[in-house]
């Protein structure tokens, strides 16, 4: 077997050496533009990795500082402050003050986390106990603008159709309430339409519609955790329209 190059192997050889200087001539020329976008990149890397962890430890911050906020909101005040082993008050007007200025605190210094949108919640429900429901209503509203679907965005509907069913507007509530039933765009579980729907019939007193609305959830919803209650208040009304 001959040691001889072939003109062809000779030629790629040529080519491979003819690249490697081009390569090396333009490293040369170009060395402190090359170390500077590599050093750029470095730092472009460290700025990421830094904002993450820097989210994170806010994230965390914010839940710390939610935890504290939400056990001054539920917090045992007068009589059975005495045997409290944590938090407690001596009035529910010290335990709102504490809440409020806590729930605030996150809301403000943690903007753009799921903490402070809770915050709202919890806010929602303090203007409550003060007899404040358009505030709470607002609050509930601006909540449910901001977080994702949980078991505290059904609470808060919840919430908002009892708070308007008590500022007198049941029949926009009864209308609302039919839009959802049947309908898979709701964002609560029909059973609980059903029931807060009845619920509101019989605040406009039509007691006989009620308790058919309470009767089909007891029927169509057995395991529901409203059908006890459902089977009870529609035996009431049953009762009711008897006598």
């Amino acid at each position: 077997m001959s040691d001889r190059l072939t003109q062809k192997e000779i030629k790629q050889e040529d080519q491979f050496v003819s690249t490697v200087d081009r390569v090396l001539h333009f490293v040369q020329e170009n060395f402190r533009a090359l170390v500077a976008g590599i050093v750029g990149l470095l730092v472009l890397v460290l700025l990421v990795v830094a904002w993450f962890n820097h989210q994170a430890n806010r994230r965390a911050a914010s839940v710390a500082a939610l935890a504290e906020a939400t056990e001054a909101f539920q917090a045992p005040t007068g009589d059975l402050a005495a045997n409290a082993d944590g938090l407690s008050f001596e009035t529910d007007e010290a335990r709102r003050t504490e809440a409020r200025t806590r729930l605030e605190a996150v809301r403000s210094d943690y903007s753009g986390t799921d903490s402070a949108d809770i915050a709202l919640y919890y806010l929602a429900n303090l203007a409550v106990e003060e007899d404040d429901l358009d505030g709470a209503q607002q609050l509930w509203n601006e909540f449910l603008d901001r977080a994702e679907p949980s078991f505290l965005t059904a609470q808060a509907r919840i919430n908002l159709l009892s708070a308007r069913r008590a500022a007198g507007d049941s029949a926009a509530v009864e209308e609302d309430l039919r839009s959802m039933l049947d309908s898979d765009t709701s964002n609560l579980p029909q059973d609980l339409v059903l029931y807060e729907l009845a619920k509101t019939l019989e605040d406009l007193e039509r007691g006989e519609e009620a308790a058919e609305l309470y009767q089909r959830l007891v029927e169509e919803y057995p395991r529901s955790a409203y059908s006890a209650d459902a089977r009870r208040r529609s035996l009431a009304l049953g009762a009711s329209a008897i006598g």
